[in-house]
């Protein structure tokens, strides 16, 4: 919980004299990959940084509400000043993908297409619809391809995969 993640942000920042890089340096040595994805919150400073700092692009779940659309402003902000103060020397490729989007609701819509005319960010086209099957998969500690494989969680997911990879 919380007081894991303040401990963690504690250590990264007391283990080097650039914290904002340990993340950076670590994924150098990895490879065997072509694609690392570090999925974390956007509230914890060090550990935000230092993903961010490691990137080469950054993918921002948004859903289609006014509070989400505040979020993402932040994380430009935040972004900015990681380039501002010489943390990075450039901003990470930044994409948006509208997660939670209800095709019935017409504030939905609205949403999406404040977020689609943005120009300081690119907008995948796929976009992960409103599931029950969604909602479920964090209880039962899976992933959508495991418990709900035909639901359009998992076609979307799948079709998110595929945009990305091409």
């Amino acid at each position: 919980g919380d007081e894991q993640l303040t401990t963690l942000q504690s250590e990264i920042l007391t283990r080097s004299k650039a914290p904002f890089t340990i993340l950076r340096r670590a994924l150098r040595t990895l490879e065997a990959y072509n694609i690392v994805i570090l999925d974390c919150p956007p509230n914890v400073a060090a550990g935000y940084a230092n993903a961010i700092a490691a990137a080469n692009a950054v993918l921002v779940p948004v859903q289609p509400a006014r509070w989400a659309i505040d979020g993402l402003n932040k994380v430009i902000v935040s972004i900015a000043e990681l380039v501002e103060s010489d943390i990075i020397s450039e901003a990470p490729a930044l994409r948006v993908m509208i997660s939670n989007f209800d095709g019935f609701d017409p504030s939905s819509k609205t949403r999406e297409a404040e977020i689609r005319a943005r120009t300081d960010v690119t907008v995948l086209e796929t976009k992960i619809r409103k599931s029950p099957s969604l909602g479920r998969v964090a209880d039962m500690q899976n992933t959508i391809f495991v418990t709900a494989p035909t639901s359009v969680g998992a076609q979307d997911y799948h079709a998110l995969a595929e945009e990305l990879l091409s």
